[in-house]
């Protein structure tokens, strides 16, 4: 009987953990879009600065 019961407890616990790890690599892909997305966003406006400067050679780079 205890065996039956200790080997529910063990597949509750793994289903427990995959649920986690699951739940954990949603979260890392959210993450990565969001910092692609935020790269993309800084390319852009490097784009747009360069633009600038080329019309108005006297703003300098820090």
């Amino acid at each position: 009987m205890y065996k039956v019961a200790l080997g529910a407890v063990l597949l509750l616990f793994i289903h427990m953990w995959v649920k986690e790890v699951l739940r954990e690599e949603e979260n890392n892909e959210k993450r990565k879009e969001g910092l692609l997305s935020i790269i993309s966003t800084d390319g852009e406006l490097q784009k747009q600065i360069d633009i600038i400067r080329k019309c108005r050679p006297n703003i300098r780079r820090k």
